[in-house]
Parts: C-alpha cells; sequence; structure tokens
C-alpha cells in the first residue's frame, strides 16, 4: 500500500526591497517536488508555494488545511527555502528564549519598513513559536512530520520544550536522506 505524503513546498527568491532577492530558492523546491513525484511507493499530495504565492496567511492555511489531512501512517512533510531572521521576543517569552529573540522564517511579504511602525503591529514574519503552535495542531492526528528549513537562523523553529518531542537537525541534507526518512 502506498503512503501518503502531504508536501508543503515554500521557496522564495523574489522578496521586495529592502530585503535582498535570493537565486535558487524556487528551483530547490521544485527540485525537492520532482523527487518526490517520482519517488515509488507514495502518493503524493502536494502545494508548491512561489515568491508571492508565499505569504505569511497562505503558508499556515496550508500548513492547517492541507498538512492537517496526514493521519497516522501518513508523512506531513513542510519544507521551506528563503529567509530567515530573528526578531526581539515579547518579555513573556524570555524564559524560554534566553536570546530574548524570535527565530523567523520570512515568507514573501514578511518584512515590511512602514515610518514611523504602527504600534503593536502584527508581524509578517513567521516565528518559531507560530510554527511550534502549527506543528503542533497537525501532530493530533499522529503524522509523521518531517520539517526542513533552508533558511539562516532555523535552530529553534521546531524545539518543544518537553522531552517527549525531539528536534533533529543537520547542516546538510540531500534527497536520498528524504526517500530513507519517508520509508523509515
Amino acid at each position: 500500500m502506498a503512503k501518503n505524503v502531504y508536501a508543503l513546498l515554500v521557496g522564495v527568491n523574489a522578496y521586495e526591497p529592502p530585503v535582498p532577492r535570493l537565486k535558487g530558492c524556487v528551483a530547490d523546491v521544485e527540485a525537492v517536488q520532482a523527487y518526490l513525484k517520482a519517488m515509488p511507493g507514495i502518493r503524493l499530495h502536494d502545494v508548491l508555494l512561489r515568491d508571492g504565492e508565499a505569504t505569511k496567511a497562505n503558508i499556515i492555511d496550508q500548513f492547517l488545511s492541507h498538512l492537517g489531512q496526514a493521519g497516522p501512517d501518513d508523512v506531513a512533510l513542510f519544507y521551506f527555502s528563503g529567509h530567515g531572521t530573528r526578531e526581539a521576543a515579547n518579555p513573556v517569552f524570555w524564559k524560554s528564549s534566553p536570546s530574548r529573540a524570535l527565530q523567523c522564517l520570512v515568507p514573501y511579504n514578511g518584512i515590511i519598513a512602514p515610518s514611523p511602525p504602527p504600534p503593536l503591529s502584527p508581524s509578517r514574519l513567521l516565528a518559531d513559536k507560530e510554527l511550534r503552535f502549527l506543528i503542533h495542531q497537525i501532530s493530533k492526528k499522529q503524522p509523521h512530520i518531517i520539517t526542513i528549513f533552508d533558511c539562516c537562523h532555523s535552530g529553534q523553529n521546531t524545539r518543544s520544550g518537553t522531552d517527549e518531542v525531539m528536534a533533529r537537525g543537520s547542516t546538510a541534507y540531500c534527497l536520498s536522506a528524504i526517500g530513507r526518512i519517508l520509508f523509515w
């Protein structure tokens, strides 16, 4: 029986100034998509968000609605390739964030520079604590969850703060490793 793989693949090259544009992020997620489509033994359900499609709202919506379909024995794969950054943490999080900063993914519309900045404007960055909440939401159906962050400042994105869940990371990965993970 084929394993269901729900993949949300996000790649952003075309950031608007003042954020520097990147090269290769969209090509990377397209390569992972092609690899998954060619992989025998899986039934792929994929969503690809590129550049302007990769807004914070779209990422959150697809995380919950698409990856949230994965159930027991299914795989939910989230892959982000783009900019990462840090932002100051609210003091309420300082106990769990000793650096007093949140690690964040930078969606397409992630950084704006209004002048003057509005008071308490919601961040357009996708913070580590938001990612952990999203992961927790989809984990309720007990899928196998794989996250890959090809960006700066991604080290704390999946740390849970509990002994029950372990975040495993690597400084490098390859497509064959994804294949091995999908068939553990």
